[in-house]
């Protein structure tokens, strides 16, 4: 597989602290073909609501925005080509299971790839908001995606997957790789 035609930007939502009411994970992607107009909507949008991120955060945190704001973000996205993937797991309930919340995000991370490798022609690279700061864990992660979707399609072909960390700059990289 040559250059990918497909890219699969993968952020979550949630701190796995159901003490806390926080019972929702929600793992979304942003997939296009065409990485330059998603990175120029998203410009576009961050120009439109600067200044407004609370606790100095260099993303869009959709929870410190008004609902205009958030409005004008997504109206930005629809100019994009690009389809939307999400999982969503209500924690609360699976708090009696015996796996750790961490397992649960590494399960929902590999089905939501797995689910668009798929979905697009088996011809898609991941961008992951970078989630651990051991490459180690980041290697892990990246490998149980790997064999979920070698064992759903049947190969053993190259999957390309990036860990990268958004907070890092100012206007986080939604190039192509």
């Amino acid at each position: 597989m040559s250059a990918n035609q497909y890219y699969a930007y993968i952020d979550e939502s949630g701190n796995f602290d159901v003490k806390n009411n926080d019972n929702m994970l929600v793992i979304s992607a942003i997939v296009t073909s065409d990485p330059i107009v998603l990175a120029r909507s998203m410009r576009t949008a961050e120009k439109k609501v600067r200044n407004s991120n609370k606790k100095g955060s260099s993303e869009l945190k959709a929870a410190y925005q008004k609902s205009a704001t958030r409005k004008k973000v997504l109206n930005q996205l629809i100019k994009a080509d690009l389809s939307i993937y999400s999982i969503i797991f209500d924690l609360k309930s699976l708090s009696n299971i015996p796996y750790s919340f961490d397992a649960i995000y590494k399960v929902g991370m590999s089905m939501l790839c797995s689910v668009i490798y798929g979905n697009h022609n088996n011809d898609v690279a991941f961008i992951l908001d970078k989630r651990y700061t051991k490459e180690s864990l980041r290697d892990q992660l990246s490998q149980n995606i790997r064999e979920l979707i070698w064992d759903n399609y049947g190969n053993n072909e190259e999957i390309t997957i990036y860990h990268s960390d958004s907070k890092e700059s100012k206007t986080p990289s939604y190039k192509s790789p």
